[in-house]
């Protein structure tokens, strides 16, 4: 679909789900296109580097901001996890095929992040595919843990999909609910994982310091 330029607003959501222009809204429930099935592919100045642009891509949360002039409403700390400025003008695009994916890698942004990671590890799989829908190959996010007001920062290592009935290793994609996640720990030392230790009850995998 065409790209569109809007204004960002934030809005506290406990997830990194977007609100919409209405008027783009509107244009998506005439096509039929679910939330679950979409991605919002976000383009905006990166801070670091005043000559490149930075992209993320995340999910739709199915409602419409409510100004007059377009705009977009994302959670503070979704902003802040993606240097995004608030009132900032950027670009979005809605894309409607993109890859699924059928493996995650993540990992922790800090040690501090792993220790709240292992507190809140329940059902954390499944919350981070309702909270965000969808990733990009280096992107970093937030997993709000449920009910806490606890919030912890994680960044994508290596995304799998399937595109065209293959499955190989993508730059973004949208999950699905077989997706599994895994999570390489980030110890004191800043220790590297390769070793997987196979599937927890609720799904997630945690990857093993060697």
């Amino acid at each position: 679909m065409n790209q569109t330029n809007v204004t960002v607003a934030t809005k506290p959501s406990g997830s990194n789900l977007i609100d919409l222009p209405s008027a783009l809204t509107q244009q998506l429930l005439a096509l039929n296109l679910l939330p679950q099935n979409i991605l919002v592919k976000l383009t905006y100045p990166s801070l670091q580097n005043s000559r490149l642009d930075s992209v993320a891509y995340l999910g739709w949360s199915g409602y419409n901001t409510a100004t007059s002039t377009p705009s977009i409403s994302i959670d503070p700390k979704t902003c802040n996890s993606l240097s995004i400025t608030p009132q900032s003008q950027i670009t979005l695009e809605i894309i409607i095929n993109a890859a699924k994916l059928t493996s995650v890698e993540v990992e922790p942004l800090t040690y501090e992040d792993w220790d709240l990671i292992q507190i809140h590890a329940g059902m954390m799989e499944f919350t981070i595919i309702q909270q965000s829908r969808g990733l990009c190959q280096g992107q970093e996010f937030v997993y709000f843990v449920p009910g806490s007001g606890v919030s912890v920062l994680m960044k994508v290592v290596k995304l799998l999909g399937v595109s065209d009935d293959d499955e190989k290793e993508v730059q973004f994609g949208i999950f699905t609910s077989n997706t599994e996640i895994s999570v390489a720990p980030k110890t004191r030392q800043q220790a590297n994982s390769t070793k997987p230790i196979g599937k927890k009850p609720n799904g997630l995998k945690e990857e093993k310091p060697i």
